[in-house]
Parts: structure tokens; sequence; C-alpha cells
């Protein structure tokens, strides 16, 4: 009786918090990425680190170079498991690959509870980077 209990008690407070494991996919994609190069466009790279309770920053994901292009369209989908207790975070470095030295674009990080809630009834998330740039995190359905 006592493990059913426990059982039974452990399902509600998930139900009720709304704190239950799930998966998460997504693409990115990025607009105005203007002062890249003199002359060309911005050839990025997008780095994903994720960090959670439990472990330190590693890289988790990268998406294929965008090369000679500001509104980058990547290519590739993501796919995350989400455990609340982990208080998951992602850091995004968006880079622009040179010949001889990269440079940073800009960073962006955020929770994956924060990005699930702001997600839930539209599915793209945005953030500034310098100025006009922007850069989107686009939640996928898993079908």
């Amino acid at each position: 009786m006592g493990k059913l209990l426990i059982t039974l008690l452990i399902a509600v407070v998930g139900v009720v918090t709304g704190q239950e494991e799930t998966d998460v996919a997504m693409t990115l994609f990025a607009t105005d990425l203007n002062g890249c190069d003199e002359l060309s466009a911005c050839d990025t790279v997008v780095k994903i680190m994720c960090a959670s309770v439990s472990s330190d920053w590693r890289q988790c994901g990268i998406t294929g170079e965008m090369g000679d292009d500001n509104f980058p369209l990547f290519k590739e989908r993501f796919n995350f498991r989400y455990v609340p207790s982990e208080m998951q975070r992602w850091r995004f470095d968006l880079i622009d690959k040179d010949v001889l030295f990269d440079d940073p674009i800009g960073s962006v990080t955020v929770s994956m509870a924060d990005f699930l809630r702001a997600t839930e009834i539209q599915a793209t998330m945005m953030f500034e980077l310098n100025g006009r740039s922007r850069f989107y995190l686009h939640r996928r359905s898993l079908l």
C-alpha cells in the first residue's frame, strides 16, 4: 500500500506541475547577420552547448556552415530529452567561419523550461543579438 501511495503522489505531482520528461525537437535560423566580413556575407555555424545541475557545459550539437548568407536557415533538426529535475540549459554560439580566425557573432542562453513555456502557443522564440541581428529557435513536432 505504501509503494502504491508514493507512486500515485509522484504521478499526481508530475501532472499538476507539468513536470514530466518529454522529447524536444527544434530547428534554427537567423536574420540580418550583417557586418561579419567586409567583402561578403556571414559564413555562419551555430555551436550548441548544454548544461544541467548534474553536468557542466558541453557541446551537444553543431550546424553545418551556411556560407555567404546573412539570413541562414539551418538544415539540421536537433532533438533533446527534457528532464525537469535537471534544470537543463542551452547556449547557442553563432560563429562566423573564416580562413584564418573564426569571429563570434553572438551568443544566446536559454533554459529548456523557458523554451517549452514560450513555445506552447507560438512555435518560435526570438532573441536579439547585436542591433538588428536576430536568432530564432523553432520548436518542431516530433512526428
